[in-house]
């Protein structure tokens, strides 16, 4: 009797440990700093990077979210608001970067004019028309 519950208890003790220790067939995401990534606007382009560690699959999102703020922001604005964002992005060396702890939901720094700091959590929220405007204009702010 003793043997057949210890044999009983081995098998289930191996069992677990083999459904434990199988590999399901879902890759693993792991979180890393991303690599820069070019983005195409229908006024210029953008390449977007962080300094901060994001997962793959998110980094895509992000990155996505980032062109239809842009976009929304460059379709609702004026003429001279267009102009601005044609000014800004129709070269190839304007940056976007996104911080996870920014003070503020956007920032243009001083001697950095083609670089707009943006907040990860402000991407939706964040003032666009006035970032551009600054960054146009060769003008530090924040936002």
């Amino acid at each position: 009797m003793k043997k057949t519950i210890l044999v009983t208890l081995t098998i289930a003790l191996v069992i677990s440990f083999i459904a434990l220790s199988c590999d399901d067939g879902t890759k693993k995401e792991t979180p890393g700093v991303p690599q820069p990534t070019q983005k195409i606007l229908s006024f210029g382009k953008v390449t977007i990077s962080s300094p901060d560690e994001h997962l793959p699959s998110a980094w895509i999102g992000l990155c996505n979210d980032v062109v239809t703020a842009l976009e929304s922001a460059y379709e609702s604005g004026g003429n001279g608001a267009k102009s601005q964002f044609v000014t800004v992005f129709g070269g190839n060396d304007t940056k976007i970067v996104l911080v996870n702890n920014l003070v503020n939901n956007w920032e243009v720094r001083d001697g950095e004019f083609r670089t707009l700091y943006l907040k990860t959590g402000s991407i939706a929220t964040a003032n666009y028309p006035t970032a551009v405007a600054r960054m146009s204009s060769s003008t530090p702010s924040v936002g």
